[in-house]
């Protein structure tokens, strides 16, 4: 059981799904002041991000949509797109704009995302319009877990294997002891490292 989250702002992104919804939940019923934000249901990310207020403990984004099974031959252009929006740019574009409230508290920015969109998981032949979009996004957060430590914000991936969604588990994975000056790593929700 996370302990300490009293009073600790937390933002979910991604309340049009069911772990979202689970993970806001969970914080709430431990004391956390939750913010929920819904986005991937075509709301613009800009307008999701300026209705938070005050500095942010933890900012998770909680996306566990399904897109239909496409393999890289029957793929469409708008199918590429609304994925691309969905799983890679809302996300990055969520956490940029919240990035001065993150600073503010020194924060953490999480990425809940799905171990089957690792690279070395194999069965990706048809998840065109996932796994991509999931990998870019890993990226981003590799990214931004060097440039934004200068600002005091930590950041964290766990990868969730298919089936796992209970909130207070997940939430025990985040709460894991963190290096944050040392890159961002996958883990699971065991804390156990994963490959990209």
């Amino acid at each position: 059981m996370v302990s300490g989250m009293q009073d600790r702002h937390v933002v979910i992104a991604g309340m049009d799904t069911a772990l979202g919804r689970e993970m806001a939940r969970h914080y709430r019923g431990i004391g956390a002041r939750v913010t929920e934000l819904a986005v991937g249901t075509g709301e613009d990310p800009d307008a999701a991000a300026g209705a938070v207020s005050g500095d942010i403990d933890l900012l998770v984004v909680a996306d566990d949509t399904h897109p239909p099974d496409r393999s890289a031959g029957t793929v469409t252009r708008d199918e590429l797109s609304a994925s691309l929006l969905r799983l890679t740019f809302a996300p990055m574009r969520i956490a940029a704009l919240l990035k001065p409230q993150l600073a503010g508290a020194e924060g953490t920015l999480v990425l809940l995302s799905r171990l089957s969109a690792t690279m070395p998981q194999a069965g990706g032949a048809r998840r065109y319009l996932e796994r991509p979009f999931r990998a870019a996004t890993h990226a981003l957060w590799r990214c931004m877990s060097v440039e934004w430590r200068e600002a005091g914000i930590a950041c964290r991936i766990v990868v969730l294997a298919d089936g796992e969604d209970a909130a207070g588990r997940i939430a025990d994975a985040i709460a894991l002891p963190l290096d944050r000056a040392a890159l961002v790593e996958p883990i699971d929700i065991s804390g156990a490292v994963r490959s990209w």
